[in-house]
């Protein structure tokens, strides 16, 4: 077994020794004798662990026994497996301003430096505006740059909407007079955005998603309008602008839409999730953007075993899970349940496989997490205040691998490498908070290159005695502080960057 979303390792990174991976033979609590079973670990509890370990000697690995002492994000432990491959789990890092009450989140390199940053939408009434939250390296972000709209937005999403090869800004938002819009924000390539116009839809809309839907090379985009039980269509101009929209009706209060190819005609068709009717809309495409009514249908799944009770679903996603060439249909719903619907070869999908979960969900992602080339899933539980991972073996069986507590009730969800270190890590939306979740993967090996030159020497020592005692990116292992751990980092990673790695989480 291993631990899994653990902080950081409170001591023991002598002689270079700085994975805690091994054989773990007892945990205690603390200034205690007795062990404890994994189940019993507290999150945010201090435990210590008795492993055997290989350490580097001058000339070969030794075998050595071990003692660390842990700070856990989360009580979980996991016993490997063919899901687990050398997936570490995410631990919790502080949250961080967001500018106001965010139900989205969106992660794209806005101004071009090459580090991920964030865009939410601030749903308050008294905030009207757009949060740009940019990335500042290691991890770490600036403060939200506000940028208004003067309309209260639902969501908001990040594509090049003028093709100008820097990413724009697409929100729907609603007015005082309770009238909708998309508009677009245009950037000019330096994080600085003008408005672009503001586009009539259909309803309030609390959902919007972007894609290029007739190939033609431009972004499209297409509203959930939950207010008015119908989606909107508009095509994209190439010039930041969209034409006038085509409203397709859904079921009663459409939540989310994902867009990818059901029938496998290379056209990018819609799958919506109808909370209050409780079933799940398919519109196929023409393969022209355009919808027609006859190729729309509607599909309720079943309750689960020993039920009669049919859960409303919140989101849903396409993608090929078990790796056959066809695309696969995921459904989170608000009930502790969710279900994968495997597509056939000559179009359709298949019937609906249910599975039990630890509480009921708002939003499901599918990211390659453990980087081993199939999708795994990450789905947000409000009601737990947690988010959970489920690793996918490559044949589409999913395994619950870490539940991880959130600020708050947690909505949306953004992966991407925030920071820089390899592997993805997640970025969390919450309602009512006025700040955003950030959950690092616990990553195996990292070189505390700063400056991205290749080589840990002089310039990086100084970078981290600079920030010495307070925060930054010098702080690799996310402990708060710069502090000796990290002096520990640079010291052991000395030297141009090779095969030697000092494992930081």
């Amino acid at each position: 077994m291993r631990l899994q979303g653990y902080c950081r390792p409170r001591r023991g990174f002598s002689n270079g020794i700085g994975n805690p991976a091994g054989t773990i033979e007892s945990v205690r609590r603390e200034r205690r004798e007795e062990a404890l079973l994994f189940g019993e670990l507290l999150a945010g509890e201090l435990v210590v662990v008795d492993m055997v370990t290989t350490a580097p000697s001058w000339s070969s690995a030794m075998r050595v026994r071990k003692t660390w002492l842990f700070s856990l994000s989360a009580a979980a432990a996991v016993t490997a497996g063919s899901n687990a491959s050398d997936f570490l789990g995410f631990f919790t890092a502080s949250p961080i301003p967001s500018g106001g009450d965010n139900h989205t989140i969106e992660a794209a390199d806005l101004n071009g430096d090459g580090l991920v940053d964030l865009v939410l939408p601030n749903f308050e009434v008294d905030f009207d505006s757009v949060s740009v939250v940019l990335n500042t390296r290691g991890g770490t972000f600036a403060a939200p740059i506000l940028v208004d709209l003067g309309a209260r937005p639902w969501a908001a999403r990040s594509a090049d909407l003028d093709l100008d090869g820097d990413l724009d800004i697409c929100v729907n938002a609603t007015d005082g007079m309770l009238v909708t819009r998309v508009h677009v924000l245009l950037n000019d390539g330096d994080a600085n955005f003008t408005p672009g116009g503001a586009f009539l839809i259909a309803g309030q809309a609390r959902q919007l998603r972007l894609a290029d839907l007739n190939g033609d090379g431009v972004i499209d985009a297409v509203t959930v309008n939950h207010g008015s039980n119908n989606i909107s269509v508009l095509m994209g101009d190439g010039a930041g602008g969209f034409s006038p929209q085509s409203v397709y009706l859904a079921g009663h209060v459409p939540a989310d839409a994902t867009i990818g190819d059901i029938n496998m005609d290379g056209a990018p068709d819609l799958v919506v999730a109808n909370a209050f009717s409780k079933d799940v809309s398919i519109f196929l495409n023409d393969g022209s953007g355009e919808f027609p009514v006859e190729q729309i249908t509607t599909f309720q799944l079943p309750p689960p075993p020993g039920s009669t009770f049919v859960h409303s679903p919140n989101s849903v996603v396409i993608q090929d899970f078990n790796n056959d060439g066809v695309n696969d249909l995921i459904i989170a719903h608000g009930g502790p349940w969710w279900a994968i619907l495997f597509g056939v070869k000559d179009g359709g999908l298949g019937e609906p496989i249910l599975i039990a979960a630890p509480a009921g969900m708002v939003d499901v992602i599918a990211p390659d997490l453990d980087e081993d080339g199939d999708l795994d899933l990450m789905f947000t539980q409000p009601l737990d205040r947690s988010l959970a991972v489920w690793l996918n073996d490559g044949d589409g069986n999913f395994e619950l691998v870490q539940e991880m507590p959130t600020l708050i009730e947690p909505l949306d969800i953004a992966i991407a490498d925030f920071d820089h270190d390899g592997d993805l890590d997640a970025a969390v939306a919450h309602a009512l908070a006025e700040e955003l979740g950030l959950h690092f993967q616990a990553s195996g090996p990292f070189a505390p290159d700063f400056n991205g030159d290749g080589v840990v020497n002089g310039i990086d020592l100084a970078h981290l005695l600079a920030q010495w005692g307070g925060p930054g990116d010098a702080d690799v292992n996310r402990s708060g502080i710069v502090d000796g751990v990290d002096l520990t980092a640079v010291l052991f990673e000395w030297g141009p960057i090779g095969d030697k790695r000092f494992t930081t989480r």
